[in-house]
């Protein structure tokens, strides 16, 4: 939930989430995990869609704050506010070096292509705004010569 809420992945749902189990040799489950976020799409500022919103509530809303996120760790996922505050942190800090990276590597498909290189850019602006709302600051997301550039300033610690 929170990667695809700093991702602007507003299709997240139910069907986006999956558990992973290990099972021992007599077929009897040893643990179960939620696995990795899959099916990703950046829906908020592209194509129409500016104000998409996640489709899954925390804490009963489609805009979580850092508050419900928190909350939603301590009281669902039985972390402790350190516990959950390291998790938001480090995922913060990873989407941010990601957006770096991917506003870095442009396809030269997307790169070659108007309608493409204009929402990639409204994706990247999205994700960046998100980041920002939740204290991980970045150089504005822009685009010159065909290029992507984007920096970090200064991730939370």
């Amino acid at each position: 939930t929170v990667s695809a809420l700093f991702t602007c992945h507003g299709d997240m749902h139910a069907k986006n989430l999956s558990m992973l189990a290990s099972f021992d040799r007599n077929e009897e489950m040893i643990e179960c995990v939620l696995s990795p976020t899959y099916d990703f799409t950046v829906s908020r500022g592209v194509a129409g869609m500016a104000n998409d919103n996640q489709a899954l509530t925390v804490n009963q809303s489609l805009t979580p704050s850092e508050s419900d996120l928190m909350n939603f760790g301590v009281q669902h996922c039985d972390l402790n506010p350190l516990q959950a505050s390291e998790i938001i942190n480090d995922v913060g800090t990873r989407v941010a070096k990601k957006l770096v990276e991917v506003s870095k590597n442009v396809h030269p498909l997307i790169v070659n292509d108007a309608v493409l290189s204009n929402s990639y850019n409204a994706g990247l602006i999205a994700v960046e705004l998100q980041l920002k709302e939740f204290g991980f600051y970045l150089d504005n997301v822009t685009k010159t010569d065909n290029n992507f550039i984007t920096s970090p300033r200064m991730p939370r610690l």
